[in-house]
């Protein structure tokens, strides 16, 4: 289901590029916009100081109809349990996560291309993760989107789904959004963390 429901997605280049730059010290990720990609079902916890469970096998991918994006996703009022330790004006919570095989997406070789269509010749592993984004600042996150890295240090190709871009999160405000993250080789385990340009970076979890 998973695979064929990435096909069907809306072209990212009928939108914008679905993937952002890796940020760094001075210079914050700009925005983007997402294509439909498959929906994570395997349920994880909220992070804490304990490992992420391992994931259930991974599974193929079967037929579907068209997925279509929905103007907004629903913004919703905390306070949220915040894990001991995490200090940070973002935090973030796996709701849910799925590795699974996928076709190519175009963006992995050039940007610019985006999210679809997938190339079934050259596969991949997809990892669909589902984070809760809680902003406990003072201020809205108005610039923002997820980053997912490799043990190694690689940032992996990302996309979302089901919206055309990422809401503004107002102070003491939350959010669930999927994002599939995209990687060669063998399934490893992946770090994952939110990046706004004001506020900065939020806390890591584990996938």
């Amino acid at each position: 289901m998973i695979r064929n429901l990435a096909v069907t997605m809306i072209l990212c280049s009928a939108l914008a590029a679905c993937a952002r730059p890796v940020p760094t010290a001075t210079v914050a990720p700009t925005p983007a916009v997402s294509p439909a990609l498959p929906q994570a079902t395997t349920p994880a916890p909220a992070p804490s100081a304990t490992p992420s469970p391992t994931p259930s096998p991974m599974p193929t991918a079967t037929a579907t109809g068209e997925p279509q994006p929905s103007p907004a996703v629903s913004i919703a009022k905390g306070p949220l349990w915040v894990p001991p330790g995490v200090d940070t004006p973002i935090v973030i919570y796996t709701r849910a996560y799925e590795y699974a095989r996928s076709g190519r997406p175009p963006g992995m070789d050039n940007p610019a291309l985006g999210c679809a269509p997938f190339d079934e010749s050259r596969p991949v592993i997809m990892l669909t993760v589902t984070l809760r984004v809680y902003n406990r600042s003072e201020q809205t996150m108005g610039d923002w989107y997820a980053y997912f890295t490799t043990p190694a240090g690689q940032h992996l190709y990302t996309c979302h789904r089901d919206v055309e871009r990422l809401p503004a999160l107002p102070p003491g405000h939350y959010v669930d959004v999927t994002f599939g993250a995209f990687m060669e080789g063998g399934m490893v385990r992946v770090h994952g963390y939110v990046f706004d340009r004001a506020l900065g970076r939020s806390n890591e979890v584990e996938f």
